[in-house]
């Protein structure tokens, strides 16, 4: 299993975005350099609690959480054989809220995960439009890219999910210059990224930053990145950039942040120290 970090608080933030963004933007083709399982077995971790859990109580008063892709899936989605619940990752997500409307390329390294990645293109019958790649996803998207005329990039979706940003393919690049070229290039962009201290975050902001081009990061803290506790609930802070959104897309994204922010008000973390998150939105183009 390439991703252990299923359900927690930075992987929430990740598809509720993702949901969001392929909903409105609707795309003919997604892409993923990191694509991970299609589904995991939903088990119980106090990082979990934190997160999908702590989502699914809390969502009834955020109502733009309550409406999201996302919830839906992770509500609806039938337990696997084994009669245990599933958890959607990010390229299932995508398969359920586009279907037979896009095609699909999916890049992992990870036997398993490629396996379940075909596994749940089986299972929602698109076999015949989802195309899993083991193989370097930076280097696989990058060069898909170069094949595609600059009139089909606006309806394309890629979404960068490493796990370092500072990793190099096999061609040379890292996963924040692919979104830079992919950004330039026109394809609506996301990237991932994650970071345990303030110094992280903001190198990583400064690579982003794309100017003249509509970019922006939407990033949630936890308390152990501000120092109010000393438990890592699987990721200190955590940013989504995103490239050439609308300023609608833009704006729903950010509403979707504070109440994401405002259900975890009173959290706490197993010690009783604060579980409390806080939201920005920042442009960097």
């Amino acid at each position: 299993m390439a991703n252990s970090h299923f359900g927690e608080i930075g992987d929430v933030w990740k598809h509720l975005v993702v949901g969001e963004v392929l909903d409105r933007v609707r795309p003919t083709r997604y892409w993923e350099t990191h694509a991970g399982s299609g589904t995991y077995v939903l088990d119980r971790s106090w990082e979990r609690e934190y997160g999908i859990y702590a989502l699914l109580r809390e969502a009834p008063r955020a109502p733009a959480i309550e409406a999201s892709r996302y919830l839906w899936l992770v509500r609806t989605l039938p337990p696997g054989d084994d009669g245990q619940p599933r958890y959607p990752g990010s390229a299932r997500l995508a398969m359920e809220v586009l279907g037979d409307a896009s095609t699909y390329l999916l890049c992992d390294l990870d036997p398993t995960s490629v396996a379940d990645l075909a596994r749940s293109a089986r299972e929602l019958d698109l076999v015949d439009l989802v195309r899993v790649q083991r193989a370097d996803g930076l280097a696989t998207i990058w060069d898909s890219a170069q094949d595609l005329s600059p009139e089909s990039t606006s309806s394309t979706m890629v979404l960068i999910d490493p796990f370092d940003e500072t990793e190099r393919s096999a061609e040379g690049m890292d996963a924040l210059e692919l979104f830079a070229g992919l950004a330039a290039a026109g394809f609506p962009t996301m990237l991932w990224h994650g970071y345990d201290d303030a110094a992280d975050r903001d190198a990583i902001r400064l690579r982003g930053t794309l100017e003249g081009l509509p970019t922006q990061t939407l990033d949630i803290e936890t308390s152990f990145l501000r120092g109010e506790s000393t438990l890592n609930p699987g990721v200190g802070g955590c940013g989504v950039f995103l490239a050439n959104a609308s300023s609608g897309t833009v704006e729903h994204l950010e509403r979707l942040g504070r109440q994401l922010a405002a259900c975890y008000d009173e959290a706490l973390m197993p010690d009783g120290t604060s579980g409390a998150l806080r939201f920005a939105l920042t442009d960097l183009g």
